[in-house]
């Protein structure tokens, strides 16, 4: 028979445990698990009368968080690849939480580092998403979808691309992205505006008073991305630019700066026959951290 001191030891060992444990699950579920092959139970787009929201505009955009976190992945690492492409399956639970990824693509050998870390940050950035669960015959359910990107090295930076492979499949990570363009832009006819005049415009203070309004977006600067934006700016007989469009840019918001900074400029008119007309330029707007 088990003395009270026994007793008492054994029930302290059992407590300390159960505390250790639940500590133990509590951390875990704060982190989204990374599978290779998981035997789960959930729903497909098919399968659910309404898939769960997980798609957002975030995705589709230059300047996104999951940009973001792949440029802080290639500056951890020189021999990052020209090109990469990530193929997997995200996990929903029925409180539209994501708890899983699996990877349906294992990566090549020399990449297999690179792949893993960009997984963890992708998983960890989506365990933050607000998401609508998937709901079949009203109640939410366990839903997956599968998801495909890319990123490719531009300008000593990355952007995004969809794999050619798949390019006809998903419009989700449609790379082919709408060109960016001022509100006002498709309101003006660019046939309107010469190419070449005998005096082409100037902006009032030189490209240097262009520099000086441009703001260096903060995630691009944290993410280290840099390079050229040119921006094709249509300008009035008063000089005014009257629309811009992003002619090639670098993303991560530069460029909307590039774009907002042209169309705060004024420009002495360009000129044909003596006469002020309407021209369309392009300007290369520099950004280049110090």
């Amino acid at each position: 028979m088990l003395n009270y001191e026994v007793v008492m030891k054994l029930e302290l060992f059992l407590i300390i445990a159960i505390i250790l444990l639940a500590i133990g699950c509590k951390e875990k579920g704060n982190k989204v698990e990374i599978l290779n092959n998981p035997e789960l139970d959930y729903f497909t787009d098919d399968e659910v009368d309404n898939p769960a929201t997980l798609t957002n505009d975030d995705w589709k955009k230059e300047n996104s968080e999951i940009l973001f976190v792949a440029n802080e992945v290639k500056q951890s690492h020189k021999n990052f690849p020209d090109k990469i492409a990530l193929y997997f399956r995200v996990f929903i639970n029925e409180k539209g939480k994501v708890v899983a990824l699996k990877k349906l693509k294992q990566p090549i050998e020399e990449n297999k580092i690179i792949e893993n870390e960009l997984m963890e940050k992708i998983g960890d950035l989506l365990s933050k998403k607000k998401i609508t669960p998937a709901k079949k015959v009203g109640e939410p359910v366990n839903f997956r979808k599968d998801f495909k990107i890319g990123f490719e090295t531009f300008n000593d930076s990355l952007r995004v691309f969809l794999p050619d492979l798949l390019a006809a499949e998903d419009k989700f990570f449609l790379a082919a992205k709408a060109k960016l363009k001022s509100t006002n832009y498709d309101l003006l006819n660019e046939e309107d505006f010469y190419i070449a005049v005998e005096e082409m415009p100037e902006p009032i203070g030189g490209i240097v008073g262009i520099a000086e309004k441009v703001r260096y977006p903060e995630i691009a600067k944290r993410a280290g991305i840099q390079g050229r934006v040119f921006v094709k700016a249509l300008i009035d007989e008063k000089g005014f630019v009257a629309g811009t469009s992003v002619i090639k840019g670098i993303g991560a918001g530069c460029d909307q700066a590039a774009m907002e900074a042209v169309m705060q400029s004024k420009f002495k008119p360009g000129r044909q026959r003596g006469k002020p007309v309407k021209v369309q330029v392009t300007i290369p707007i520099l950004f280049k951290l110090q």
